[in-house]
């Protein structure tokens, strides 16, 4: 039962569906902390404090992962401690915090390289941390600082890649963060072509959510970036998308502030 309880909630918050996926989890929360099931908690915790990270109340979702990480050390399955440890180090950088956001995303990192993924449950830790040291990168000053993040990406996108390929929601995102980081190194074009790549892969596995942070993601390249005329998409168009597609879904975008 409480294995279904949380494939359930997976799936919901991967549909966007976040009511459903809170209930589900909440659910899941209370019976395994009643049966006493500390690993279930983990999950449970990890899928609330993810739901309110797309709804933009990091203070809450921060509460729910530190939670779930504390819970994560005392149980040895290190899939659960990516899931919870990469959703930490970007709802912190969502905070401002920008130092503690590296510190969680480098811990984070060396579970990651110490583990073979498998299974779904470490692709938003995963993406987690590869989105946390884009956004570093994206600030960073001097430059050396900043190809020194974009230095740690590059050496994690082909393995992103790997996991997402055997975990195909995963692959929309995945070609999210090859665009983001082709972008911070001024190849536009490069990075509009994955921006395109994400949001086909988002439509065909029916993800709303990163269909928004795709049209997001062109409407903002289209507005900025030196692109050649005849391949520029119309902003407005992409971003009125985004906008209607994180309402529907109860969403905001994530970006640090």
């Amino acid at each position: 039962y409480l294995f279904c309880l949380l494939q359930r909630a997976t799936v919901a918050y991967w549909q966007a569906e976040y009511a459903a996926a809170e209930a589900d989890a909440t659910a899941l929360l209370g019976e395994a902390q009643r049966d006493g099931f500390p690993q279930y908690e983990v999950w449970a915790l990890g899928t609330l404090g993810s739901v309110l990270l797309r709804r933009g109340a990091w203070a809450q979702a921060r509460r729910q992962l530190d939670a779930a990480h504390a819970l994560a050390q005392l149980d040895q399955a290190k899939t659960a401690r990516i899931f919870v440890a990469g959703q930490r180090a970007w709802v912190a950088l969502q905070q401002g915090e920008r130092s503690t956001a590296q510190q969680l995303a480098e811990a984070a990192l060396h579970e990651i390289r110490a583990t073979a993924q498998t299974g779904h449950g470490a692709l938003e830790g995963y993406f987690g941390v590869v989105t946390t040291y884009l956004e570093l990168a994206a600030d960073a000053a001097p430059a050396a600082r900043r190809r020194e993040l974009l230095q740690v990406v590059q050496q994690a996108l082909p393995g992103l890649h790997r996991y997402a390929r055997l975990v195909p929601i995963g692959t929309a995102r995945a070609a999210l963060c090859q665009a983001r980081f082709a972008e911070l190194q001024g190849h536009w074009p490069l990075a509009l072509k994955w921006l395109r790549r994400a949001l086909r892969a988002a439509q065909s596995h029916g993800l709303p959510y990163d269909q928004a942070l795709a049209h997001l993601a062109i409407g903002r390249l289209a507005s900025t970036a030196a692109l050649p005329a005849r391949e520029r998409p119309e902003p407005r168009l992409h971003l009125d998308a985004a906008e209607r597609l994180l309402a529907r879904c109860g969403a905001v975008a994530e970006r640090p502030r």
